[in-house]
């Protein structure tokens, strides 16, 4: 596992181990660095799961 990921709502660096929250989505696991950027995901995952569409 990576040593840190990128919260993909808020762009923020945290380490997996230190999220508040994991969601998967379309075969990828995402990090969270709060409870707000997870169920802002939760409304969208789209939109934060695949930013280059």
């Amino acid at each position: 596992m990576a040593d840190t990921v990128t919260d993909p709502v808020c762009g923020m660096t945290i380490r997996p181990e230190d999220a508040v929250a994991h969601e998967e989505h379309d075969g990828r696991t995402f990090y969270f660095c709060s409870h707000a950027c997870h169920e802002a995901f939760l409304k969208d995952p789209h939109r934060y799961g695949h930013p280059e569409d």
